[in-house]
């Protein structure tokens, strides 16, 4: 099933803003919320948990990005491959799926796939190339397996089409679930503070319509389609709600010159 989602900060943004960000998304038919401990601090931590807590109870999805030094903050070394499937503390702080931000040697991100709390694993579509074929020499659970693109900040940054296709098809050749980003026009808010320069995965995208991006990454056979700033407008919220998931709508001009006959064919 075909999926869109958002995304949170909460080392940016306030909470009410988020928890109202959070119930309205929901209302929306959105399912899944990105979001990431990379830059949590201190007291931001009880405030980052109740925010799961309340995405869970919208019957939201939340995945939380990681990386090798979360796993050391938190005790859990994954040279001793016995720790691998021991993921039990992301399931309690209210995850559905941990991102990898990064890549380890293969063998440690199958066994992640192995874990007692039903915790999906997603991995770096966008920086993983070839190195998923390691992953599946491993034998993983495939059904605890997730991918999902970047996002780009910066202008000139984003994938191009040939790259994001080529990646996608990767795993796509799995029947691994991919995911991608979409970025408002209206929201300046993205992980590391403000940007203005939009946050979507493909650079082509950039400043474009946010229906228009969905449309696009659902042709391109995404399963999930995230909004990766904050905080987009409602309008924009329902348009990406109203996307047709499966199959591309596109609006079309008549001709104001067309004659009785040709509207007739057309409409």
């Amino acid at each position: 099933m075909k999926e869109i989602g958002i995304s949170i900060y909460p080392n940016v943004s306030p909470k009410n803003k988020i928890i109202e960000y959070l119930e309205k998304s929901a209302h929306f038919g959105f399912t899944q919320v990105f979001t990431s401990l990379l830059y949590i601090n201190g007291n931001e931590f009880d405030i980052f948990k109740e925010l799961l807590s309340i995405a869970n109870k919208n019957e939201m999805k939340p995945i939380i990005d990681v990386s090798p030094e979360i796993f050391k903050e938190l005790g859990i070394d994954l040279s001793n491959l016995r720790n691998c499937p021991k993921l039990d503390y992301f399931k309690k702080l209210g995850a559905w799926a941990i991102r990898l931000d990064n890549t380890f040697t293969g063998i440690e991100e199958s066994l992640m796939t192995f874990n007692d709390s039903d915790l999906k694993i997603q991995l770096n579509i966008s920086n993983i190339n070839k190195h998923i074929d390691t992953i599946m020499y491993f034998k993983p659970n495939i059904k605890n397996l997730l991918g999902c693109h970047n996002f780009y900040p910066h202008k000139y940054t984003g994938l191009s089409r040939n790259f994001f296709k080529e990646t996608t098809k990767i795993f796509k050749h799995y029947s691994i679930p991919t995911a991608a980003f979409i970025s408002s026009n209206n929201a300046e808010e993205c992980a590391r503070g403000k940007e203005k320069e939009g946050v979507p995965t493909l650079e082509s995208h950039r400043s474009k319509d946010i229906e228009t991006q969905a449309k696009d990454l659902f042709k391109e056979g995404i399963d999930t389609v995230l909004i990766s700033n904050c905080f987009p407008s409602e309008t924009e919220l329902k348009k990406v709600s109203k996307v047709n998931r499966n199959i591309l709508e596109l609006k079309a001009d008549l001709n104001p010159d067309a004659n009785s006959v040709e509207k007739e064919i057309i409409l």
